[in-house]
């Protein structure tokens, strides 16, 4: 099996299950956060190699995990994929200059697993 680890956050539970099932099926690992707050908990102690992040969440957005990230050095290498229903011009602040790639919902399976093939292979 493949070692490349890769975190999807989202507050919707089917989807998270659903993208994290399709990135298990290429051979990758998954962790999945249900929120921004679990997955800066998960932060604190592992890196993946790819987080795939939504931004539009309760609590703890996916613009503050963009902010937590930007202020960690550690994670410094790690990719950063937005996958939301948001517009990238939606977004204002300096949070988005941490992100590498911005996928709109709904999107399909097969464009999806494309685009995390793509940036996993661009090392």
């Amino acid at each position: 099996m493949n070692n490349t680890l890769v975190m999807i956050v989202d507050d919707e539970r089917g989807l998270l299950q659903l993208f994290g099932s399709l990135i298990e099926r290429q051979g990758y690992k998954v962790i999945e956060a249900s929120g921004g707050e679990a997955a800066i908990e998960i932060l604190h102690n592992a890196t993946p190699d790819l987080l795939v992040l939504d931004l539009a969440m309760p609590k703890i957005s996916g613009r503050d995990v963009l902010s937590y990230i930007k202020d960690t050095p550690r994670l410094d290498n790690m990719k950063v994929i937005v996958l939301t229903a948001l517009g990238p011009g939606t977004i204002k602040d300096g949070a988005l200059e941490r992100t590498d790639k911005w996928i709109n919902k709904p999107v399909r399976p097969d464009v999806f697993i494309k685009q995390i093939q793509e940036m996993l292979e661009n090392d």
